[in-house]
């Protein structure tokens, strides 16, 4: 999943507005063994966080922190930049979240398999409780353990397993991995959960999994059906089937934002989202009409890259995802949905979807693969921001 130099624009509109025991896993410790270079490494920033005391911006080359109560970032010294050399994983970084002085980064590089083509490896994820001081790793292998519950299915390779999505709440941490879906670990990583948003026994990989369940409770659709049974049985068994065919996408997951006890996950088939810690889900995806059309108070498009919380003066919080069409069902379309109900209805906006997010005083701001986008008016009307 491409991440994109884009939200350079954020940054600065971020910057101005900003202006335990040894682990059960194998865990890295690094302390100190190699000072972090004051600068600000990179040239495409990937992600974005302020945890309340330090803004973290991730690049290809690494985490870099600055610290508003000292300087604006407009010199390079301003900045320190984390890399492999201090402790955290190879690679690009593909995701970040920070809460205080805590912060919690996944790494991914590059690699060819002679004869197959190129892919992406996750290199684990690293955190630290002390603003950088410290660092731990925990490799894919040490999250994907197969000997551990849950998690007898793999995936077995960090090839195509790297973490987009994370997300602090409390004392917990979640991750989304492109293969191994979603994991949770409630102790600083020393111990992991895969917590699948259906609610499944075991992860599904890829839609043909299902293909004879699937073929079973289609006939036994067309069987009742011509039986004379209650449509509402009918409805069931058609229902049942072509949730077992969304299953691998909702098992692919791409983002999460968390609070509370509430989680929203974007996956491969829409929107999962849980206000009891993950114990219970609901599903929000495209839904069309007879026609093939959109139905209105759904999202545009199954695919959810990105997820993000908007507080607004009055109290309430705007839900924004950058909803992509990826052609499992006709009629979705590219798109920034929203809600104002906490899912119960979507609003579709915007030209393209979004791959991440960011709000001002009068703005809400979107970057995409087109480019930067401004909305001064909660998203009804978009305007693109040219970025020298």
């Amino acid at each position: 999943m491409p991440r994109l130099p884009l939200a350079a624009g954020i940054a600065c509109l971020l910057l101005t507005s900003v202006l335990a025991a040894q682990a059960v896993l194998p865990l890295d410790l690094f302390q100190n063994q190699n000072p972090a270079p004051h600068s600000l490494l990179g040239t495409e920033i990937s992600d974005l966080k302020w945890s309340g005391r330090y803004l973290w911006v991730a690049t290809e080359r690494g985490l870099a922190r600055l610290d508003p109560a000292l300087s604006q970032g407009l010199s390079p010294a301003n900045w320190v930049t984390y890399t492999q050399e201090q402790g955290l994983g190879r690679g690009a970084v593909s995701a970040v979240d920070a809460v205080g002085d805590t912060v919690w980064v996944a790494t991914l590089f590059d690699t060819t398999v002679v004869g197959v083509g190129d892919f992406q490896v996750g290199s684990g994820l690293s955190f630290s409780s002390d603003a950088g001081q410290t660092w731990r790793h925990i490799t894919n292998e040490a999250i994907f353990d197969t000997s551990k519950t849950g998690f007898y299915r793999g995936p077995t390779t960090p090839i195509q397993n790297a973490c987009f999505g994370l997300g602090i709440s409390g004392s917990t941490v979640w991750a989304t991995f492109f293969a191994g879906s979603l994991v949770r670990s409630p102790d600083l990583g020393q111990s992991w959960e895969r917590v699948l948003p259906d609610r499944a026994d075991s992860i599904i990989y890829f839609p043909t999994e299902n293909a004879p369940l699937v073929e079973s409770l289609r006939a036994l659709a067309d069987s009742i059906e011509r039986a004379g049974e209650p449509a509402e049985r009918v409805a069931l068994a058609r229902a049942q089937a072509d949730s077992l065919i969304d299953q691998a996408g909702l098992h692919r997951t791409f983002a999460v934002l968390t609070y509370g006890d509430t989680v929203w996950l974007g996956t491969g088939s829409g929107i999962a989202r849980s206000f009891d810690g993950g114990r219970t889900w609901a599903n929000h995806k495209v839904r069309l009409d007879a026609g093939g059309n959109l139905l209105p108070g759904n999202i545009s498009g199954n695919g959810v890259v990105a997820l993000k919380r908007q507080l607004l003066p009055d109290g309430r919080s705007v839900i924004w995802a950058g909803t992509r069409a990826i052609g499992a069902v006709s009629g979705e379309r590219d798109g920034i949905s929203f809600s104002l109900d906490k899912g119960q209805t979507w609003q579709i906006t915007g030209p393209t979807y979004a791959w991440d997010f960011a709000f001002s005083q009068n703005k809400v701001w979107a970057s995409t693969g087109q480019g930067l986008y401004a909305s001064a008016d909660q998203g009804l009307t978009w305007e693109q921001v040219v970025v020298r």
